[in-house]
Protein backbone atom coordinates (compact mmCIF):
# COMPACT_ATOMS: atom_id res chain seq x y z
CA UNK A 1 0.00 0.00 0.00
CA UNK A 2 1.44 3.35 -1.01
CA UNK A 3 1.17 6.29 1.31
CA UNK A 4 0.58 9.16 -1.07
CA UNK A 5 -0.31 11.40 1.88
CA UNK A 6 3.34 11.18 2.99
CA UNK A 7 4.51 12.13 -0.48
CA UNK A 8 2.00 15.01 -0.63
CA UNK A 9 3.20 16.35 2.73
CA UNK A 10 6.81 15.85 1.68
CA UNK A 11 6.34 17.85 -1.53
CA UNK A 12 4.62 20.65 0.42
CA UNK A 13 7.59 20.66 2.80
CA UNK A 14 10.14 20.79 -0.03
CA UNK A 15 8.27 23.60 -1.79
CA UNK A 16 7.91 25.49 1.50
CA UNK A 17 4.11 25.60 1.19
CA UNK A 18 1.80 25.95 4.21
CA UNK A 19 0.42 22.88 5.95
CA UNK A 20 -2.72 24.75 7.03
CA UNK A 21 -5.04 22.77 4.75
CA UNK A 22 -3.71 19.41 5.96
CA UNK A 23 -4.62 17.53 9.10
CA UNK A 24 -1.01 16.46 9.79
CA UNK A 25 0.20 15.18 13.12
CA UNK A 26 3.63 13.53 13.25
CA UNK A 27 3.39 10.10 14.82
CA UNK A 28 5.80 7.38 15.82
CA UNK A 29 6.36 4.76 13.15
CA UNK A 30 4.29 1.72 14.15
CA UNK A 31 6.92 -0.73 12.90
CA UNK A 32 9.83 0.80 14.75
CA UNK A 33 10.00 3.29 17.58
CA UNK A 34 13.14 5.01 16.25
CA UNK A 35 11.90 8.03 14.40
CA UNK A 36 8.79 9.99 13.53
CA UNK A 37 7.43 10.52 10.05
CA UNK A 38 8.43 14.18 10.37
CA UNK A 39 12.03 13.19 11.20
CA UNK A 40 12.16 10.83 8.24
CA UNK A 41 10.71 13.50 5.97
CA UNK A 42 13.41 15.95 7.03
CA UNK A 43 16.15 13.38 6.47
CA UNK A 44 14.80 12.61 2.99
CA UNK A 45 14.58 16.32 2.17
CA UNK A 46 18.17 16.84 3.32
CA UNK A 47 19.35 13.87 1.25
CA UNK A 48 17.45 15.10 -1.83
CA UNK A 49 18.96 18.58 -1.66
CA UNK A 50 22.48 17.18 -1.19
CA UNK A 51 22.37 14.40 -3.81
CA UNK A 52 19.72 15.83 -6.22
CA UNK A 53 17.97 12.43 -6.35
CA UNK A 54 16.32 10.30 -3.68
CA UNK A 55 15.00 6.74 -4.13
CA UNK A 56 11.77 5.96 -2.27
CA UNK A 57 11.02 2.21 -2.25
CA UNK A 58 7.54 1.49 -3.57
CA UNK A 59 7.05 5.04 -4.88
CA UNK A 60 9.89 5.74 -7.30
CA UNK A 61 12.62 8.37 -7.18
CA UNK A 62 12.44 12.07 -6.44
CA UNK A 63 14.75 14.21 -8.57
CA UNK A 64 15.62 17.85 -8.03
CA UNK A 65 16.17 19.98 -11.16
CA UNK A 66 17.04 23.62 -11.62
CA UNK A 67 15.16 25.38 -14.41
CA UNK A 68 16.74 28.23 -16.31
CA UNK A 69 15.84 31.87 -16.00
CA UNK A 70 12.93 33.04 -18.16
CA UNK A 71 13.03 36.29 -20.10
CA UNK A 72 9.87 38.20 -20.95
CA UNK A 73 10.99 40.74 -23.55
CA UNK A 74 7.48 42.13 -24.02
CA UNK A 75 7.19 43.21 -20.38
CA UNK A 76 10.95 43.78 -19.93
CA UNK A 77 11.23 41.25 -17.12
CA UNK A 78 13.57 38.42 -16.23
CA UNK A 79 12.23 35.68 -13.96
CA UNK A 80 14.72 33.73 -11.83
CA UNK A 81 15.40 30.02 -12.10
CA UNK A 82 13.39 27.63 -9.94
CA UNK A 83 13.96 24.30 -8.26
CA UNK A 84 11.60 21.62 -9.54
CA UNK A 85 10.98 18.23 -7.93
CA UNK A 86 9.94 15.37 -10.19
CA UNK A 87 8.70 11.94 -9.16
CA UNK A 88 9.85 9.19 -11.54
CA UNK A 89 8.52 5.63 -11.63
CA UNK A 90 12.10 4.33 -11.77
CA UNK A 91 13.33 3.26 -8.33
CA UNK A 92 17.01 3.82 -7.70
CA UNK A 93 19.24 1.88 -5.35
CA UNK A 94 18.28 2.82 -1.75
CA UNK A 95 21.61 1.74 -0.15
CA UNK A 96 23.15 5.26 -0.07
CA UNK A 97 19.93 6.70 1.42
CA UNK A 98 19.84 3.92 4.03
CA UNK A 99 23.45 4.66 4.97
CA UNK A 100 22.61 8.37 5.26
CA UNK A 101 19.60 7.68 7.52
CA UNK A 102 21.58 5.21 9.65
CA UNK A 103 24.44 7.68 10.12
CA UNK A 104 22.20 10.65 10.95
CA UNK A 105 20.04 8.68 13.42
CA UNK A 106 22.86 6.55 14.85
CA UNK A 107 21.11 3.27 13.96
CA UNK A 108 21.99 0.15 11.98
CA UNK A 109 21.31 -0.26 8.26
CA UNK A 110 18.58 -2.82 8.96
CA UNK A 111 16.85 -0.40 11.34
CA UNK A 112 17.16 2.37 8.73
CA UNK A 113 15.57 0.02 6.20
CA UNK A 114 12.59 -0.51 8.52
CA UNK A 115 12.20 3.24 8.99
CA UNK A 116 12.31 3.91 5.22
CA UNK A 117 9.92 1.05 4.42
CA UNK A 118 7.43 2.35 6.97
CA UNK A 119 7.67 5.85 5.55
CA UNK A 120 7.16 4.74 1.97
CA UNK A 121 4.30 2.43 2.95
CA UNK A 122 5.68 -1.01 2.08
Amino acid sequence: MLRFAHLHIYILYICNLPFASLNFTPYLCPVHNLTTVADTRELIASYLFQKKTCPLPGLGSLSLFQTGAITDFTNKKIYPSKSVIRLDQHEGEPAPLLAFIAKKKGISLSEASVVLEDFSGQ
